[in-house]
């Protein structure tokens, strides 16, 4: 440790906090002459700042966090003491060993890692308040969270917060949930509503409120939106750090030769990817397609997603890719393990795939052996059930009741269309053991 005086100058056009520390002072701290070290500034608590030295200047100098030391500091002499932070930094493993996803590795450059008795991580940049989640967070609930945040999430390196937005108020609940399983439950969290023009300020929030979380701002949605319906944008206060741990995260899942950890990680990544940007398209009266929206690559990773965690085959054209669409036309079987994986939860997918499994599997119930449910695998080649189908039939036994629900709300024009429409059954998941 290193003790110096200095005085606290003021910089930029915000007159942000500033001192000088003498290279004496530093110096053995960062050879390079950057890096994070611990300051003591006498009477404030110690805090991690961020030492830098200034081209063909013999000093170092440190910029302080405005949330830190207030601006009366500003023209005051100050005796400070300087250490290395470095050993305050997280421990590569946790502290508190846990199986679960470690968010540690993922720590972009800019912060500084801390970790406390009770296993939350604490990311200190140079400007904010420190961030704080859990370090080690449950796989399933995580991995959901980064297929639906990949779906809806904004991900775009210019944003400089952590958000998704929906229509949906029941998919942003859902969303609200899972974060709290990382340790950023609803006093983190705020929401900004973008309103319809042609919906009243009372029913708009109405909508969202379910969520408990408060509400910051309210705006018109732009009249140049196709769908124009009342949406909201649910955040994390001081969120930069969190939105580049998930863009690492989901640089993971992206990475050539990337495989998911467990077939459950694989089906909860796949089942929020779906909840954001898949829909059940019912085709004729012959096909039922499982479409993604979005991109190539996101459909590459769910397609790989789902064949991990439901043993899909890409054969026989079943995948097509175009640009911006994949088809996958969905077997009985295939309807049978989304249905029980708990799918679509919140749209009206999730009515459009109860009701195309009743009816793509009244002729095998009705005692029907056609080619089709050979060409399946329901029956065999003298026409009796083999074990598909038979846990096809055993299916239908289970989701009767809620397809007799489903069957209610169908128009008489047909099931609705529209993506991204609210499910009014909202059946809670069913997970079927094998």
């Amino acid at each position: 440790m290193e003790r110096f005086r200095t005085m606290v100058a003021v910089e930029g056009s915000k007159r942000g906090l500033k001192i000088t520390v003498p290279r004496a002072a530093a110096k053995l701290l960062h050879p390079f002459e950057t890096g994070w070290a611990r300051l003591h500034i006498d009477g404030y608590e110690p805090a991690f700042v961020f030492v830098r030295r200034p081209p063909s200047r013999p000093y170092m100098e440190i910029s302080l966090s405005s949330r830190t030391y207030p601006p009366e500091l500003a023209g005051r002499e100050i005796e400070a003491t300087i250490e290395d932070a470095r050993p305050y930094r997280a421990p590569e493993t946790p502290r508190l060993l846990s199986d679960g996803f470690d968010w540690l590795p993922l720590v972009h450059e800019d912060y500084f890692p801390t970790e406390t008795v009770d296993g939350r991580l604490v990311l200190h940049n140079r400007h904010e308040e420190p961030f704080a989640m859990k370090r080690v967070t449950p796989l399933e609930s995580t991995y959901r969270l980064l297929g639906l945040y990949q779906a809806e999430g904004a991900k775009a390196d210019t944003v400089l917060d952590f958000r998704i937005g929906s229509t949906n108020p029941a998919l942003l609940k859902c969303f609200s949930e899972l974060l709290t399983t990382i340790g950023l439950g609803p006093a983190r969290q705020m929401m900004e509503i973008q309103r319809a023009h042609h919906e009243p300020q009372a029913k708009a929030r109405a909508e969202f409120e379910i969520l408990g979380v408060e509400i910051t701002a309210e705006r018109f949605r732009s009249t140049e939106s196709l769908k124009n319906h009342t949406a909201a944008d649910l955040k994390i206060r001081n969120s930069q750090p969190l939105r580049r741990l998930f863009a690492g995260a989901l640089g993971k899942v992206f990475a050539a030769g990337f495989t998911f950890p467990s077939k459950d990680t694989a089906r909860e990544y796949a089942l929020g990817w779906l909840d954001g940007d898949g829909t059940i398209t019912i085709v004729g009266d012959t096909s039922v397609d499982l479409r993604l929206a979005g991109y190539a690559d996101e459909h590459a990773v769910t397609n790989h997603a789902l064949r991990t965690a439901f043993g899909w085959a890409v054969k026989g054209g079943q995948h097509t890719i175009p640009d911006y669409t994949t088809a996958i036309t969905l077997r009985a079987h295939e309807m049978l393990q989304l249905l029980d994986a708990g799918a679509f939860m919140f749209s009206m997918s999730r009515v459009r795939l109860l009701l195309a499994f009743d009816r793509r599997t009244e002729g095998l119930r009705n005692g029907e052996r056609h080619g089709a449910y050979a060409r399946w695998g329901l029956v065999d080649r003298d026409g009796m059930l083999t074990d598909v189908g038979e846990a096809v039939c055993k299916g239908h036994a289970r989701w009767a009741a809620e397809i007799k629900r489903a069957a209610l709300l169908a128009p008489p024009s047909g099931i609705v269309r529209e993506k991204g429409v609210a499910n009014p059954l909202n059946v809670p998941p069913r997970r079927i053991s094998k």
